[in-house]
This record gives C-alpha cells, sequence and structure tokens, in this order.
C-alpha cells in the first residue's frame, strides 16, 4: 500500500515526464519542417520528387548550394545584407550607447520630455511611414542604393536599444 508521500512523489514524477513528453513532441513537431528543408537541399535534384519520401539523403549532394551561389547571384544578396546590417548595427550601437548613458548619468533640462519622446517614436507603426519616406528619399536621390536601408534601420532601432540601454546604465551609474 502506497502512502501519501509516495504517492505525492509518483504523481510529481509521472507529471515532469509527461511534461518533458509533451514538449519533445511540439519539438519534433516544430522541428520537422526545418529538418524537411535541409534534406531536400543536401538531395540531388530528380531525387526530390521520388515516392515513397525518402527521409535520409541518399546520396548527399552540395550542388545545390553551390549553384544556388554561383547561378543566382546570391554572393551579390548575401554582400548587400552583410554591408547593411554591420553598417546598421555598428551605428545604433554607438549612437544608443552615447545617448543611453547621457540619458542615465546626467540630470539635464528636458531629460523627461526626451525618454518620452524615445517612447511615444515606439508606437508609430513602422508602414505609416512607408511612403512618406520614401518620397524624401527619392526626392534626395537615394533610391536604389544601400544607404536609406542603413538610416531607416538606425532611425528605426535607435530608441529602442537607447532605452535598453539605459536601463542597463542605470542599474550601475549614478546620476550627477
Amino acid at each position: 500500500m502506497l502512502n501519501i508521500r509516495s504517492k505525492y512523489k509518483l504523481l510529481k514524477y509521472i507529471y515532469k515526464r509527461s511534461y518533458w513528453l509533451v514538449l519533445l513532441f511540439f519539438l519534433i513537431i516544430l522541428a520537422f519542417p526545418i529538418y524537411f528543408m535541409i534534406l531536400i537541399s543536401l538531395k540531388h535534384e530528380a531525387n526530390v520528387f521520388i515516392r515513397p519520401v525518402q527521409y535520409l539523403p541518399i546520396p548527399i549532394t552540395f550542388e545545390n548550394y553551390v549553384r544556388a551561389w554561383r547561378d543566382s547571384g546570391f554572393v551579390i544578396y548575401f554582400l548587400n545584407s552583410a554591408i547593411v546590417s554591420l553598417s546598421s548595427m555598428v551605428s545604433v550601437t554607438i549612437f544608443s550607447i552615447l545617448t543611453a548613458y547621457s540619458l542615465s548619468r546626467y540630470k539635464f533640462r528636458g531629460k523627461n520630455t526626451v525618454i518620452l519622446f524615445l517612447l511615444l517614436t515606439q508606437m508609430v507603426p513602422q508602414a505609416l511611414l512607408l511612403i512618406p519616406i520614401f518620397t524624401i528619399f527619392n526626392n534626395i536621390g537615394l533610391i536604389n542604393s544601400l544607404s536609406p536601408l542603413v538610416i531607416m534601420a538606425v532611425a528605426t532601432n535607435l530608441a529602442f536599444c537607447s532605452l535598453m540601454m539605459k536601463g542597463f546604465f542605470s542599474t550601475f551609474l549614478k546620476p550627477f
């Protein structure tokens, strides 16, 4: 006969195991499309549509990756993405550190107004700004270049990053 304590331990053990089994089940369901995408990318083109589906790519080929890199202009797209992401990341990091440091370290008139303005900019939907920003960039002559992408990435991320870094700096910096 089980006493109350051992029943409790048994129920707790079953609950923990069933919790992890449910999580494992959902992990498999969510990871399967990613696995299937990688599987198809490693198959030869002729083996993609054969029935029944083979869940192991035999033979494994990297020909699809080589063809995508060589024939589709992927190198140019990759370099453009790297340039835009790296330059916007560096710019946002530098400007948000400067903004957050000054907001958390110094007391000045209008500090709360600046923080409120940074918060308010987060409430404007970015889709609302598409046409005005396009018109401005078109009038300046910046269309079909990477600089508007960098400018917009910096403009849309600067307020959020500044507020996050202000909270970080406020944990260990005392204002003057």
